[in-house]
């Protein structure tokens, strides 16, 4: 409590010198506008050759008439020309005076000063996660559309001497535009801000924008969000925030959760869980095997209780499950209401053992839903006591007593000099509810002089059980497969003989299950997917759920890495010829779903609170004065350009 307490006293220096000066401006109630270009007032002084010229006096000819009728005419020009009567009665002269300050007055650049301080240079960080896409009321705007809305404000008015740079965020931080006062570039950029239907992240956003600061710098960044992310982020702020948070828009219910476990040799169970965010409300759940609908539950879910549903579909061959949640009533986010699943064919789990590993061989037949194959055969998993051998398609090794070449440069094995268990790591899921104080190993694993655990980290390996002089267990996890590596070979031990060795390969087993796809199957979020074995070096065809297709091509081993999913729906891989590969991608985050936005940002040093108003902008208007004089040239133009009907004369 005491360091809580600590550190809500912490403020940020920057901040409270813009918060005074912005006090201390709202006293003052009549806000008077400012010029951008005051020297360009001296454009008023060519009103002086307008003035003098309607004041020279019409110089006539001499002549003789014959008829006084154009007296009355004379008489008039004569009113006209006098000093102080030419004021009142010449509508040309007042017209042009007035277009002429009004145009001087659009070359100031005039605008109206806000409240708070103006910044030459402002980042303004959108937020573009799934959350935003949510809407009030049904055809309503979403809370992308009132944040552009916002930004266009910003845009509309910026000053010739203000710079905006646009960044948008979700999971990632992307860069749409540089620091520019240009309003068409800005606009055209905001533009290309869409929904990524991944969690929200603001720390990479926050370096973004720190890194910018270091090339171009400035005091202040303007935050435009739903709030819906992590409350706390591991950032030291180095410029103020201006944290514009959305409004919260209307109720929701979203799949939070999709998963499936092995029920037997040919079932699974899929199981679901529903979460709703402002009222309780009411759906309906269908669950589609390959787009046949094979399940339907009616629910109901309150706030505060997630409702979970559990589903058995058949296992007999690979399958694509789709959950389909509707509701009852008004959905704010349609996002989080479709969720994809897909399942393997139930199989026996295929193991490679050598010949000589009898007590090994013993204990894994006598297992259920398990086939022994011979040496070299495609596995599964691979029990074998060389140091660098793989078979295709293999998910688990556990290498007996064969040392990789890697880690032979940092320990040995001394024959005969006898070791302990001292240490093992009981939350990893092979070690799980077992006790190694009574094994005896005769030889000893020592590590090399000088060489510290961290040195084994910094290859890939963990460190699983500890002996007297050096690691006993270690494991590895690579691209495509995880490895397990028993330093001492197990015949050499009392490990066999214990009741924890068949309850390790047990859990062997069942790690492998578990790489294989075998005993249970997480959906993928939406992101970025995980790598994909296919054949190396060869271009594929990548396609989203809208149709858009991209060129993609695998590495020299056979991999496709970071294949990008950022909405919902089923992605196609594909070869030239025909389909490889179906996967789907869901939103499933109970954050984006609950539409929960925190009022208050904790960083590692400082606090900051949603602004408690909209963005104050200085706000330029001189167009406005280009559109006035434009209508009072428009006018004159009218006036001494309209017919003119003369009084008939009669003769005398």
């Amino acid at each position: 409590m005491a360091g809580t307490a600590y550190q809500s006293e912490i403020r940020n220096p920057k901040s409270e010198i813009h918060l005074f000066k912005k006090d201390r401006q709202e006293v003052r109630r009549i806000m008077f506008p400012g010029f951008f270009a005051p020297l360009m007032s001296l454009l008023a002084l060519m009103a002086i050759p307008i003035v003098v010229f309607y004041f020279l006096k019409l110089r006539r000819q001499r002549l003789q008439v014959s008829s006084l009728v154009l007296w009355q005419q004379v008489l008039a020009d004569h009113r006209v020309n006098a000093p102080f009567q030419k004021f009142k009665r010449n509508l040309l002269l007042l017209l042009q005076l007035i277009l002429l300050l009004l145009l001087v007055l659009a070359a100031m650049q005039p605008y109206w000063k806000s409240q708070a301080e103006r910044a030459q240079r402002v980042p303004v960080l959108v937020d573009c996660s799934a959350s935003m896409a949510a809407m009030d009321k049904p055809g309503g705007q979403s809370r992308l559309d009132a944040a552009k809305m916002q930004v266009n404000e910003l845009i509309d008015g910026l000053l010739s001497d203000q710079q905006l740079c646009i960044i948008a965020f979700s999971d990632t931080a992307q860069r749409l535009c540089a620091f520019t006062n240009n309003k068409r570039e800005l606009k055209a950029a905001l533009d290309q801000i869409k929904i990524r239907e991944v969690p929200g992240d603001l720390e990479d956003a926050m370096r973004m924008a720190d890194a910018m600061a270091r090339a171009e710098p400035f005091e202040q960044v303007i935050l435009i969000s739903d709030g819906n992310f992590p409350a706390q982020t591991d950032f030291a702020l180095p410029f103020d925030i201006d944290y514009q948070q959305l409004k919260s828009p209307g109720t929701n219910l979203g799949i939070a959760t999709l998963n499936a476990q092995r029920a037997d040799s040919r079932q699974w169970d899929v199981f679901v869980k529903v979460v709703a965010a402002n009222a309780p409300a009411n759906a309906t759940v269908e669950l589609y095997q390959n787009d046949q609908l094979v399940g339907t539950e009616d629910i109901h879910v309150e706030l505060d209780e997630p409702k979970k549903l559990v589903f058995r579909v058949t296992a007999d061959e690979a399958s694509h499950v789709r959950i389909k949640l509707s509701p009852d009533g008004f959905d704010a986010l349609l996002s989080d209401n479709l969720a994809y699943l897909d399942l393997t064919g139930l199989r026996p789990l295929v193991v490679n053992i050598d010949k000589q590993m009898v007590p090994e061989q013993l204990a894994i037949k006598a297992m259920d839903q398990v086939r022994v194959v011979g040496s070299d055969s495609p596995a599964d998993l691979l029990i074998t006591n060389e140091s660098d051998s793989v078979v295709d398609g293999v998910k688990v090794i556990w290498r007996n007593g064969g040392l990789p070449q890697e880690l032979t440069q940092l320990m040995e094995v001394k024959p005969d000099a006898g070791s302990q268990v001292v240490s093992w790591n009981r939350a990893d899921p092979l070690l799980g509810h077992i006790s190694f104080n009574d094994i005896i190993v005769l030889d000893q694993p020592t590590t090399k002089e000088d060489i510290r655990e961290l040195d084994f980290e910094s290859l890939g390996y963990r460190i699983l059980m500890h002996g007297s002089k050096g690691p006993l267990l270690l494991s590895k996890q690579y691209d495509s497969h995880m490895e397990y590596i028993l330093t001492v070979d197990a015949a050499r031990t009392t490990l066999p003989y214990r009741v924890a060795f068949p309850v390790m390969l047990s859990n062997l087993v069942r790690q492998a299950m578990q790489q294989a796809g075998l005993q249970e199957v997480q959906a993928y979020h939406t992101g970025v997917f995980p790598p994909i074995d296919v054949i190396g070096e060869k271009a594929y065809n990548w396609e989203y759920p809208n149709g858009s297709t991209q060129k993609v091509t695998s590495s020299v081993k056979g991999k496709l890495i970071g294949l990008s999913c950022p909405v919902s729906g089923q992605y196609l891989l594909s070869d030239a010829s025909q389909p490889v590969l179906s996967m789907g991608a869901s939103l499933l985050d109970a954050r984006e779903s609950s539409l929960i936005g925190v009022e208050q940002l904790q960083f590692r040093e400082l606090s900051v609170t949603a602004a408690a108003k909209p963005l104050a902008m200085d706000r330029s208007f001189w167009p406005t004065m280009l559109w006035l004089a434009l209508a009072v040239l428009l006018f004159e133009w009218w006036y001494f350009h309209r017919p003119r009907h003369l009084p008939k004369t009669t003769a005398s």
